[in-house]
This record gives C-alpha cells, sequence and structure tokens, in this order.
C-alpha cells in the first residue's frame, strides 16, 4: 500500500499521521489557553484572600460595566487597615487587572509599614 507522505518540522510521516498532530497541536493549543484562564482564577482568588486577610478587611466585586462610555469595565472596593478604613475603589479593563491594581496599592502599603 502506498501512502502519500508529508515533511512536518523535519518529520517524515504519512499525511493521516501529520493531520492528527496538527490537529492535536491545535487541541493543545487550547488546553495551554484553558490552562492559563484557569491560573490567572488561582491568582485572583489568592489575590482576593491577601487583600481581606486583615480582620474586618473586605473586598467588594462590582458588577461590569456594559456600556461603551470610556469608563474602566471592572471595579472592585476595598477597605481595610491598608485602605485607612476607606472604601478605595480600583478599576481595570478586566478583573485581572482592578484586582491588580488593588494588590498593588496592598503591596506597596505592606511595605512601607513592614515591621510596624
Amino acid at each position: 500500500m502506498v501512502e502519500e507522505w508529508t515533511i512536518t518540522r523535519v518529520v517524515f510521516a504519512p499525511k493521516v499521521a501529520a493531520d492528527l498532530l496538527n490537529t492535536m497541536e491545535t487541541r493543545i493549543r487550547d488546553l495551554l489557553k484553558a490552562n492559563n484562564r484557569f491560573e490567572q482564577d488561582g491568582r485572583n482568588w489568592r489575590i482576593i484572600q491577601d487583600l481581606r486577610a486583615g480582620e474586618g478587611s473586605s473586598v467588594e466585586i462590582l458588577c461590569d460595566n456594559p456600556d461603551f462610555n470610556g469608563q474602566p469595565n471592572n471595579a472592585v472596593i476595598c477597605c481595610g487597615e491598608w485602605t485607612d478604613w476607606q472604601e478605595i475603589r480600583f478599576t481595570g479593563d478586566s478583573i485581572d487587572d482592578a484586582l491588580g491594581a488593588a494588590m498593588v496599592a496592598y503591596t506597596q502599603w505592606s511595605r512601607k509599614n513592614a515591621g510596624n
């Protein structure tokens, strides 16, 4: 039986095998994207836990801004010792960005107040 052979990345394989490898490569890319999203979700949860770790601290996640009005799409409101017990709003184009902005402020406060 004679099969058509294709060169794929310096690998000699029958066309059927090359097609299968290409399909698997696409699937692997999709799985990596899903894994990255899963990891980001895990990081976000750890950020929330860090921001609310102090006694009485809170994090409020606001609903998405569906309007195209130039405002950021996502926001969180944090309150705790690190915000001087004021409700501070942090925004971003995604919930990742909004939580990231809050974490930057928290980290700066933590470094400034280390050892106090």
